[in-house]
């Protein structure tokens, strides 16, 4: 094979690598395009914290931005199936924020590896309570 034949080869592979890494990147591109336009019009936005010795569930709701009265009256209207008072260190706890109010909608936290407990706040009045209890696995 002649020197021309083989710049024409190596031309032509080096194009043809050239196209597939363009394509690559534009896909990856408006991939992450969409995923964050997807995200900005989810409702919820997660908050997830890991739970400090000492501090109240009314002081962590607090340090990711939610309202005295807010964690008030998630604690008052949960009462009744948990007491956020007996919230464990070291847990993480899980925080559901209206994205364009920063309300607290919901709040998820497993009380052990046997109970989980969530409360969602439906409207104004009503808030969702649920305790579910998973058996472990054998």
């Amino acid at each position: 094979m002649d020197s021309e034949t083989m710049w024409r080869i190596h031309v032509r592979n080096a194009t043809v690598v050239c196209c597939i890494w363009g394509i690559a990147a534009a896909a990856a591109f408006f991939s992450l395009r969409s995923r964050e336009h997807v995200q900005s019009l989810e409702p919820l936005r997660l908050v997830v914290k890991r739970i400090p010795d000492g501090i109240t569930f009314s002081q962590l709701a607090s340090s990711v931005g939610i309202a005295t009265d807010s964690a008030a009256e998630f604690i008052t209207q949960t009462k009744p199936v948990y007491d956020f008072a007996t919230i464990k260190s070291g847990k993480p706890i899980l925080f559901y924020l209206d994205r364009p109010t920063g309300e607290l909608k919901k709040v998820a936290y497993d009380i052990n590896t046997e109970t989980a407990f969530s409360a969602e706040k439906v409207s104004e009045s009503e808030v969702r309570l649920r305790y579910r209890i998973e058996k472990p696995a054998s």
